[in-house]
């Protein structure tokens, strides 16, 4: 899999840019079909993945949430089976691009696409053809946000559920808006007249009474202690405040077979553990960290950072600039206005779904002189028997979030980095047989 992202120039069809990355599929990497459209794509300053590995389209198609798939034709069966495989991973459009030779039209829309562009056509042409497509198909592609989770409160946005360790609580409606409108804006402090407005439709003046005695009765449901509290904190002359960190997950419309999902997960984790188990320390190993998160298409940029007292050191990056390294320097303070040592502090994901200025303005600021700018971020902490013992950011360029299962796969992946590389000794264990079907991967 190959990421790019090309410069924007204006044409004769508009401009355009999708949400999320075009993924174009051939079946080498030196087609001139494949070649010639991902060119032009990145000449209208689309953001593109490019993956011809057939035994990884499912996944690729799953953890990246394209915009749109591209698929060049070839010989054989090869067009139907590539697109027969990415409509099982993915409700994206489906484009076939390119000559079809012999092949007729038929089977390709039978098993899953969207449209046919013929060969000939110029490059405006073409791309007018795909712009259509992803045009029609930008609503019911949009990832909306189901699930707030914080640490083991689980709220589910369309059911409009609570549950803390997996025991329902119930909330009435406007305790369940009160709790969902202080958790999208976690960390922040938030006066009466931006609450009370968005959950009961008044006056900040009028509703405020009534805003104390539902944040009482959701801290006592929510089992939060007043005077110690862990969620719902008070913030002297300015309201109130969702204390823990909250990370958004989106519901799939067309979720991806469990099947072929679960064992790339276990293929990915596998070829971690061999991995780090070849590496000879710890900067070796964080290297190896950050490429397979890298190669694994869960991020475009990656950062490893490792405790060392009240500081955080860089031990490798992968898909950042120069720039950024200098920026970040070689280590930054835990009392500092960092995503990452937040997240080292609480013990606990940060994510950024949009990257803006609050409440982590020393990131927003490093962050908003890349090019190109990443627009969505997770800090995952590290931890070893229980110990906080470092960080890892990763970034992407597109605003697509993480789904359950690829956060799942995350938090495994940092146990295992964090207990293989051993950060509190600085060295690396030899790995464990690992054998894909003797772990359990909820997909």
């Amino acid at each position: 899999m190959i990421e790019t992202t090309g410069s924007n120039r204006s044409s004769s069809i508009g401009h355009f840019t999708p949400s999320a990355p075009v993924l174009i599929v051939g079946a080498t990497s030196d087609d001139t079909g494949l070649i010639r459209l991902k060119s032009q794509c990145m000449t209208m300053g689309w953001p593109v993945v490019e993956e011809h590995n057939t035994t990884r389209l499912a996944w690729t198609a799953s953890v990246r949430h394209p915009a749109a798939v591209l698929v060049v034709p070839s010989e054989g069966n090869w067009t139907v089976d590539a697109v027969t495989t990415i409509r099982r991973a993915t409700s994206a459009p489906i484009v076939a691009v390119g000559d079809l030779g012999t092949m007729a039209a038929a089977p390709l829309l039978r098993a899953g696409a969207d449209a046919l562009v013929p060969a000939g056509l110029s490059a405006d042409d073409t791309l007018a053809h795909v712009m259509a497509t992803m045009r029609r198909g930008a609503e019911s592609l949009k990832l909306e946000t189901r699930y707030l989770v914080s640490k083991t409160l689980h709220v589910d946005l369309w059911q409009r559920t609570v549950s803390i360790n997996e025991h329902p609580v119930r909330l009435t409606a406007t305790e369940f808006d009160l709790l969902t409108e202080l958790m999208r804006n976690s960390e922040r402090a938030l006066p009466p007249s931006f609450i009370v407005p968005r959950v009961w439709g008044c006056s900040g003046k009028a509703g405020l009474n009534t805003l104390r005695i539902f944040i009482c009765r959701l801290r006592q449901k929510l089992g939060d202690d007043a005077r110690q509290p862990v969620l719902v904190e008070s913030v002297r002359e300015v309201g109130y405040r969702f204390a823990s960190p909250v990370v958004q997950v989106p519901d799939h419309a067309q979720p991806a077979p469990a099947r072929s999902v679960g064992e790339e997960h276990l293929n990915q984790l596998a070829s971690l553990v061999t991995a780090l188990g070849a590496c000879n320390d710890v900067d070796e190993a964080a290297q190896c960290m950050a490429a397979k998160l890298v190669e694994a298409n869960l991020a475009d940029g990656v950062g490893v950072h490792h405790l060392e007292g009240s500081w955080l050191r860089l031990l490798a990056h992968t898909g950042m600039s120069p720039r950024w390294a200098e920026a970040v320097g070689p280590r930054v303070s835990l009392k500092g206005h960092f995503a990452s040592a937040h997240a080292v502090r609480t013990g606990g994901p940060v994510q950024l779904a949009q990257v803006t200025a609050h409440p982590h303005r020393n990131t927003f600021r490093i962050l908003r002189g890349e090019e190109p700018q990443p627009t969505s971020a997770l800090f995952l902490p590290v931890e070893v028997h229980g110990e906080v013992v470092g960080c890892i950011g990763l970034l992407r360029w597109t605003a697509a979030m993480h789904t359950a299962d690829s956060l799942a796969f995350l938090r495994a992946a940092c146990a295992v980095y964090g207990t293989m590389s051993d950060l509190r000794t600085h060295r690396c264990s030899t790995p464990p047989q690992l054998h894909p079907h003797a772990i359990k991967v909820t997909a």
